[in-house]
């Protein structure tokens, strides 16, 4: 799992701060080799100076309070050699650019990012400095002002969708740690309140607060955890949990197949005749492209993936076959009916790729909807006029047929997809490994969607705002309750049985 999991608190002197982070590393022998030749006195204390220096927190600007790994120790290691994993729990992180993000986050989670009642879950972010689940909690405190102390455990991520599917998983533990947190601090709490009672100058002191105690030259203003819940093994259990969790997270959440198995034989429909090769074909969905212009290619495209037949006609059947093969790549396997060669028109509950000879005729009722795009491929063999390009091995002119005046902003597959090709140094190999990400995108949004829509409680206005957090349009809308059908019966049983009362999302972008 891509995530970081870090304790954070509001010091009475410091404000927000970092005091405890757990982070993954996915190559054990890497990490050993970096580590290996560290000595205890020596170079663990330059890098604990230089991560001081990095994160802008020196001793000066630190207390009890803010630690937790004593200075010279490097920090608590968990390795999972069946994974090739290592989880490294620390003080404060080597990265500049980590030590940026949580400290934003703890910032954000323990200042202006609460949910109402002060104490639970809550998700905020934006692309740029990365997402947050925050869990904000108190624990009681005889010493501190107004005897409890606000603390919060985030996961921070750039992966926003990974974050909200996982909302209940880290609810529901991260719960259950601040309950055992705030249990061992109320006993101790209680314990010390007692003793207050018996001592009246311990009384006064006590209600005059920090101040009181470094004009009588403690120099404690505050008191770490360990010493709040009495428990010296504290940051090693936090180490255990928060390695659960990432461990955990990543075995449940992880994308297997986009779409499974399907289970219904009408869906593959498969062609012998398509065994035989040909020379005449097309390699890649950037050469297909070049054979057409833009707007003629991504609108034949945005027909795919909405789930409109695509009709394909040419007198080479080698080309029609490879051409229907190129465009399944855009859509999940689940969700694609094809015919590669016919003889007559078929209906498009039947199929929504359809293979036909060049001379086939199509019903007027279906050039003139808007659902159907009918792609004619016409091999030139001789002479190339100014509307025929080179590709696949001959000279084709082809020519795209279709009714659809979209009025909503194209589907941004469709936008991300236009940029690509628009790039004369983007090769197929970039379009495909973009194909494969952007699927597992929409996929997850539309389990996500299909989670959502599938509950018993959900007006328009919170579909609107689902909507609007996962950056759909309107278009996209639409992509996706046809993607929804490649779910199948296993996916769609396990999401709905999956989906238990989770609390309203709270989510803020700035």
């Amino acid at each position: 799992m891509n995530a970081v999991v870090a304790l954070c608190h509001f010091c009475e002197v410091h404000g927000p701060k970092i005091i405890f982070y757990t982070q993954v590393f996915h190559d054990i022998d890497r990490y050993a080799k970096q580590h290996q030749a560290t000595t205890p006195n020596g170079d663990n204390h330059d890098n604990e100076s230089k991560a001081s220096s990095n994160s802008s927190s020196s001793k000066v600007d630190s207390c009890d309070a803010c630690g937790s790994i004593p200075v010279g120790q490097r920090g608590l290691v968990s390795f999972d050699k069946s994974a090739d994993i290592v989880y490294v729990s620390r003080h404060d992180p080597d990265s500049p650019e980590l030590y940026t993000a949580l400290r934003h986050a703890c910032i954000r989670s323990l200042s202006c990012e609460i949910c109402p009642g002060r104490e639970g879950p809550v998700i905020f972010g934006d692309s740029f400095k990365g997402y947050v689940f925050s869990y904000t909690f108190s624990l009681k405190d005889v010493e501190a002002r107004g005897q409890q102390k606000w603390y919060s455990i985030i996961i921070v991520s750039k992966d926003k969708i990974f974050l909200i599917n996982s909302w209940n998983f880290f609810t529901s533990h991260i719960q259950k740690v601040t309950s055992d947190l705030q249990s061992k601090a109320l006993k101790v709490y209680e314990s010390e309140k007692k003793q207050v009672k018996r001592n009246p100058y311990r009384t006064i002191a006590l209600d005059l607060g920090p101040l009181s105690r470094k004009r009588s030259g403690t120099g404690r203003a505050t008191r770490s955890l360990t010493d709040i819940l009495k428990d010296s093994d504290i940051f090693t259990r936090l180490h255990s949990y928060f390695t659960w969790m990432l461990k955990e997270g990543a075995r449940h959440f992880t994308e297997r197949s986009l779409e499974g198995p399907s289970l219904n034989f009408d869906n593959n429909i498969i062609d012998i005749d398509k065994k035989y090769t040909i020379d005449a074909h097309f390699d890649s969905i950037l050469q297909l492209s070049q054979t057409m212009n833009r707007e003629d290619f991504l609108t034949l495209c945005q027909h795919v993936i909405l789930g409109n037949q695509i009709i394909i006609r040419s007198s080479v059947d080698s080309l029609v076959s490879s051409a229907i093969d190129i465009l399944q790549s855009l859509l999940p396997s689940d969700c694609c009916k094809v015919i590669y060669k016919n003889t007559e028109y078929q209906d498009s509950w039947k199929c929504n790729f359809l293979g036909l000879n060049l001379c086939t005729e199509i019903p007027q009722h279906v050039l003139a909807s808007d659902l159907y795009a009918l792609l004619d491929i016409i091999p030139l063999a001789h002479q190339v006029d100014n509307s025929a390009k080179s590709g696949a091995g001959f000279n084709l002119h082809t020519n795209l047929t279709h009714c659809s005046k979209w009025k909503d902003k194209a589907p941004n597959l469709i936008i991300k997809l236009g940029t690509l090709i628009s790039d004369t140094n983007t090769s197929p190999a970039v379009i495909n490994q973009f194909l494969l990400a952007v699927k597992q995108e929409y996929m997850n949004k539309a389990k996500l969607f299909y989670k959502f829509i599938k509950t018993e409680y959900h007006t328009e206005q919170e579909t609107k705002k689902l909507l609007q957090i996962l950056g759909v349009n309107g278009q996209d809308v639409h992509v996706l309750k046809f993607w929804i059908r490649g779910l199948n019966s296993d996916c769609c049983l396990h999401l709905r049985n999956a989906q238990p009362n989770s609390p309203r999302l709270i989510y803020a972008t700035r």
